[in-house]
């Protein structure tokens, strides 16, 4: 499920319709429990609250119509991400948080397989991604790098440019179109036993017109290469030419490697901030009024969100 490009007054449909289906889907699966006399009565019924069964479902209703009918209409965040509804995005949030746990190569090398087999997920990462906890628990080591292999991923998945990862003797490429020959194929090779800086051989492959050969070049040929400045160098490298180019200019791009800023990308976003697409005009309270409600039926991406929200978030 690709959401990006639909428009913001789509985004608040889809939500409503799938807030209001997640509910109706509750109550088909109690159906079958109740008396034949109550099946004709009006969902807005007082008598059906003393259905026990139906009681939770029906108060959540009302709620919700509470919070739509007679507040103002930014405080009640109908721009709640759909990505929250993707049918795999428990399987996501789960790979995220093994690599918060265990925050190696292997931890790493094992996300990497995920988004291979589940490539389309690469376009909500950035969205769901636990930065709070991220910061918190990676940031100032050696595994906040995990955030640049990952955006350079999500880089090259949005353009839909060739790219591998070599762990070891295990290879994961990502093969969108079977030739490129107006973009370049970059080859990330983390071998290091201990780190997840790039290692030797890392390259690229690019297609040369005069000889009608993909040719490599490399990007780390030295020991005294494999450190976090030149990872974050031939990441940023990478992503800055992540698209198509001239393969005549070739020369003159790989040039640019050795002016490229070598910094590791900063990113001070929040969940809740990525969850909303009117998040301006939002406040907090509605916020989580809003996540209570649309994923009452799914406690581990609730959960989730939850542990990765601000300490004032937290506490409200």
């Amino acid at each position: 499920m690709d959401n990006s490009n639909l428009k913001e007054e789509s985004l608040f449909s889809f939500y409503q319709i799938k807030l209001v289906e997640n509910f109706y889907n509750e109550l088909l699966e109690i159906i079958g429990a109740i008396k034949v006399e109550n099946k004709g009565k009006k969902i807005i019924s007082d008598e059906l609250l003393r259905i026990n069964a139906l009681k939770p479902i029906l108060l959540r209703f009302r709620l919700l119509k509470g919070l739509t009918n007679t507040l103002k209409e930014n405080n009640f965040g109908y721009g709640l991400n759909p990505i929250l509804y993707h049918p795999e995005i428990n399987q996501l949030i789960l790979k995220l948080n093994m690599l918060l746990l265990h925050k190696n190569k292997e931890a790493l090398k094992e996300f990497v397989a995920f988004c291979k087999e589940y490539h389309y997920l690469l376009n909500c990462i950035i969205t769901i991604f636990p930065f709070n906890q991220f910061n918190e628990k990676c940031g100032g080591t050696d595994f906040e790098m995990a955030y640049n292999y990952i955006l350079f991923m999500t880089e090259y998945y949005k353009n839909k440019t060739n790219f591998s990862f070599i762990f070891g003797k295990e290879e994961f490429s990502f093969i969108f179109e079977e030739k490129q020959f107006d973009r370049i194929f970059p080859v990330l090779k983390l071998n290091e036993e201990k780190s997840v800086y790039l290692s030797q051989d890392t390259h690229f492959k690019y297609y040369s017109p005069k000889t009608g050969k993909m040719l490599e070049v490399d990007l780390i040929f030295k020991i005294e290469h494999i450190n976090k400045e030149t990872t974050n160098k031939s990441l940023n490298f990478f992503r800055k030419y992540s698209g198509k180019i001239d393969p005549e200019n070739i020369i003159n791009l790989y040039k640019t490697f050795n002016n490229d800023n070598n910094e590791l990308v900063s990113n001070k976003k929040f969940l809740t901030s990525n969850l909303f697409s009117n998040n301006n005009s939002i406040s907090i309270i509605p916020k989580i009024w809003t996540l209570l409600i649309s994923l009452n039926g799914n406690s581990k991406v609730l959960e989730y969100i939850i542990s990765n929200l601000l300490p004032f978030e937290k506490e409200i």
